[in-house]
């Protein structure tokens, strides 16, 4: 028992708790998900390798405490997603579609701002009409998300 009590505590405490997440523009929703939070080193590692499906209307958010350079890759990934990078601002200034499952090819925007990073479905940003200027709106862990 007191093992299972050591191994609870170890746990961060957002490490895949999920939230809802929303895609605004001039203040009003776009698109809602409910995603997962990767908030460490641990949980953004993985991310969502080796899942099977995903639905359409879920997703995981990459949290970080400082702005920064963030490339992503497919490794051990086997579905299709959508990458949508969030300044510090909360602004969506890129969307990387449909990446490749399994591919090793880094997947970076070039930009030292990105504070978050949600992955959806491979497909939900054109689907709902998600476009570079939309902003982040989440509760819970920000980070340095305003």
């Amino acid at each position: 028992m007191t093992a299972l009590l050591a191994l609870l505590l170890s746990i961060p405490a957002f490490a895949g708790d999920r939230t809802q997440v929303r895609i605004m523009r001039a203040g009003k929703d776009v698109a809602t998900f409910k995603a997962e939070f990767a908030t460490d080193s641990e949980s953004r590692a993985k991310g969502l390798m080796f899942r099977k499906k995903l639905a359409k209307d879920a997703g995981m958010l990459f949290v970080y405490d400082e702005p920064g350079r963030r490339a992503f890759w497919m490794k051990n990934t086997y579905i299709p997603l959508d990458m949508l990078f969030f300044t510090k601002k909360g602004e969506l200034v890129h969307i990387h579609s449909e990446a490749i499952p399994q591919d090793l090819t880094p997947i970076d925007p070039k930009r030292d701002d990105i504070c978050a990073i949600l992955e959806i479905a491979g497909g939900e940003a054109a689907k709902r009409k998600i476009k570079v200027g939309d902003r982040l709106a989440v509760e819970g862990p920000k980070g340095c998300l305003p």
